[in-house]
């Protein structure tokens, strides 16, 4: 198993166990996050904290199953599904590929999420 894997599995395992610490304790204290990759970016670990709180206050069950992982040096690409269980009683799912460059300690330095996480938002959102 490449060494970037331990740090992976921790990541999406830390998802679905709605546990913000153990999934902060994977970045680098100056990692940083585009997820999707056309959003904003996310710097540092109180961001990090504040974005986990953020969609973790819409569901009560995240799942993210590593699908494939692919590395090379310091850098992963991960194929990933998700399936979510929202506040709202609805369900969704979602899939995509994340990037990411991990530092020397195997913390995540960068990330680049590929994927929609619409359907995963509108299951949360308030019924109209």
């Amino acid at each position: 198993m490449h060494q970037n894997r331990a740090t992976i599995d921790r990541y999406f395992a830390a998802i679905g166990r709605l546990d913000r610490e153990a999934w902060v304790a994977c970045f680098a204290p100056e990692g940083f996050a585009h997820d999707p990759a056309d959003a904003p970016v996310r710097r540092g670990r109180d961001a990090h904290r504040a974005f986990f709180d953020a969609i973790a206050s819409l569901f009560t069950e995240l799942e993210f199953r590593v699908e494939s992982a692919h590395s090379c040096g310091d850098r992963s690409a991960v194929v990933f599904s998700a399936r979510a269980l929202a506040k709202t009683g609805r369900r969704a799912e979602a899939r995509g590929v994340d990037l990411f460059t991990f530092d020397p300690q195997g913390q995540i330095l960068r990330v680049d999420g590929f994927w929609d996480p619409s359907p995963l938002f509108a299951a949360a959102a308030p019924a109209s």
